[in-house]
């Protein structure tokens, strides 16, 4: 198991890199924007740099993507830190919030998924392109859900 704060060896980097590539360059050259999906978290934020490194050698326009679902007393400062980590990597990090609690009853990760991708669909245009990041145990939990 791999320390989440060790530096990344340069073949394991050079292969999310060659990944992020692949999936910005499928089919077609990019002519829009790349959002990264940024929580904040280890998965977005290896996501983050990686495309940064990718956006730099390739010339592409990147941006983060945050959105606090107001669901945590911290969550605003998780929100600045997002702010603060795209600043350092000399990125534009957009933030959205969602507007209301979820309604009673409802299923939290179905209406933190619905809230959270509906605000990024609302800044994209058909040429853009979000990346999401996932570690094992989320894609897993994404599948069946």
């Amino acid at each position: 198991t791999r320390r989440s704060d060790a530096p990344m060896s340069g073949s394991a980097s050079s292969a999310v890199d060659a990944a992020v590539r692949a999936a910005l360059t499928v089919g077609a050259t990019l002519h829009g924007r790349v959002f990264v999906a940024f929580s904040g978290g280890v998965d977005s934020t290896a996501l983050l740099l990686a495309a940064s490194r990718v956006a730099r050698a390739d010339g592409f326009e990147l941006r983060a993507f945050h959105f606090d679902h107001r669901l945590h007393a911290d969550s605003a400062d998780w929100a600045e830190h997002c702010r603060a980590q795209c600043d350092a990597l000399g990125l534009p990090c957009e933030i959205a919030s969602a507007v209301a609690p979820p309604p009673p009853g409802a299923s939290l990760e179905a209406w933190a998924r619905e809230v959270r991708y509906g605000a990024a669909a609302a800044r994209l245009t058909a040429r853009d392109v979000l990346l999401t990041a996932h570690h094992r145990d989320d894609l897993a939990e994404t599948v069946l859900l």
